[in-house]
């Protein structure tokens, strides 16, 4: 746990421009995300809706359950007989804690399990232990279609 939490802080740098602020990760190894992610996966989202109950006047980002249709998993176990898997995370318009997930597009997702005993630091909002987040925007997750995203698919098949 603690090289994951320092995998987080040591990695995040959040950018401001004159219109707007950009996130920009110096992503962890490949290797570093294997071990610390729960699930890896390859999804299509289906459907993406706000979660108005952790709404917070101070935070401009949006909080979001996403759901996605499993296309392949890497590590862990998709519990949902549908091949079905939701995340609860923001969609990452002003910092480093979510991702701008789309309807219709399809990613490589690192899934960091929220557990009961600790706070998650890459999480804008307190959601539930038991629920997933991605690990903020260096957690890994990326579009499918990216170069990178392939080149990850065709090491984690290895393993």
């Amino acid at each position: 746990m603690k090289h994951f939490l320092a995998f987080l802080f040591g990695v995040v740098l959040c950018v401001a421009s004159s219109t707007a602020q950009a996130c920009t990760c110096l992503e962890a190894t490949l290797s570093d995300r294997w071990r610390n992610a729960d699930i890896i996966f390859s999804g299509t989202v289906e459907s993406i809706s706000t979660i108005r109950k952790y709404m917070k006047d101070n935070i401009t980002d949006t909080p979001i359950e996403v759901f996605l249709n499993v296309s392949e998993v890497f590590k862990g176990k998709i519990k949902s007989k549908n091949k079905g898997f939701v995340l609860h995370t923001s969609q990452q318009k002003y910092n480093c804690a979510g991702h701008p997930f789309e309807v219709g597009q399809s990613y490589l997702v690192f899934a960091y399990l929220r557990r009961a005993e600790t706070f998650e630091h890459w999480s804008l909002y307190n959601y539930p232990s038991g629920t997933y987040g991605i690990g903020g925007g260096c957690g890994g997750t990326k579009p499918l279609e990216s170069k990178k995203a392939q080149e990850e698919i065709l090491t984690l098949r290895e393993n």
